[in-house]
């Protein structure tokens, strides 16, 4: 009976009334492609969520995901545009680094600075911004400008599934297992459940927020990679209002 009391439940019978009730007027909408489609289109989001997630339990947020993927996919797209003969494995590793850098200059505000989050985001959303139109200069690396090999990453399927979901049920699981099976993922849930008694159990609350929002970004970063090539366009409207949706995400 304690089941039925549960949130998650009651939201998973929500959701099953909605499926069926669309099933009724589009019958489609039950065929397994329409579901390979669907996770297609989250994939990004889940990814990204689940940096969103470890910064709320640590009780703070992230307003820069949206600007940081796309100063990461930019980044990348532009590079591959004028560098067409570096590998796709490198790329993927320059968009993580740039992610992690930008992820890191949020860590640094909050834990060294003591700004507040939401304040330290607020302002690097802008600024991650702005840093895309000085890249671009207002204009935008379209698909025929891209690499074959840059474009198709996410496309390429195994067993009818795209590497996209691939990569994204990856990522999910092993920050799960990070978050619930070691020291550093405890420590995480302990400054969430009380920053000033996790403190005095030795946890360095510093620390834990510098690794949290730097993980956040390197997971945008891989995150800004995907979606452009994804998409096959980078834009300076590119994710905007994103980190919307990752905060809903995680709430809901």
């Amino acid at each position: 009976m304690e089941l039925f009391k549960k949130r998650e439940f009651n939201l998973f019978v929500f959701i099953l009334f909605i499926i069926f009730g669309v099933s009724l007027r589009t019958p489609s909408f039950l065929y397994i492609n329409n579901f390979v489609d669907i996770l297609n289109d989250t994939a990004i989001l889940s990814m990204v969520a689940i940096g969103q997630l470890m910064i709320i339990v640590t009780g703070g947020i992230d307003l820069s995901v949206g600007s940081s993927l796309s100063l990461s996919g930019m980044s990348v797209a532009l590079l591959n545009q004028y560098h067409p003969g570096i590998p796709i494995f490198m790329i993927i590793l320059i968009s993580i680094a740039i992610g992690l850098l930008l992820g890191s200059i949020n860590g640094l505000l909050v834990s060294q600075a003591k700004i507040p989050p939401i304040i330290t985001t607020l302002g690097t959303m802008s600024i991650y911004r702005g840093l895309v139109f000085v890249l671009c200069k207002g204009t935008w690396v379209s698909a025929h400008e891209m690499t074959e090999v840059f474009r198709v990453f996410p496309r390429r399927s195994f067993l009818g599934i795209s590497s996209l979901i691939y990569v994204s049920i990856l990522i999910v699981i092993l920050f799960l297992i990070f978050l619930n099976l070691t020291r550093t993922g405890r420590e995480i849930y302990g400054v969430g459940g009380n920053k000033i008694a996790s403190q005095y159990v030795g946890i360095n609350l510093k620390k834990i927020q510098y690794i949290v929002f730097t993980l956040c970004g390197g997971i945008t970063g891989l995150a800004g990679f995907l979606w452009v090539a994804r998409y096959a366009a980078a834009q300076s409207e590119t994710a905007i209002g994103f980190e919307l949706q990752t905060i809903a995400a995680c709430v809901i």
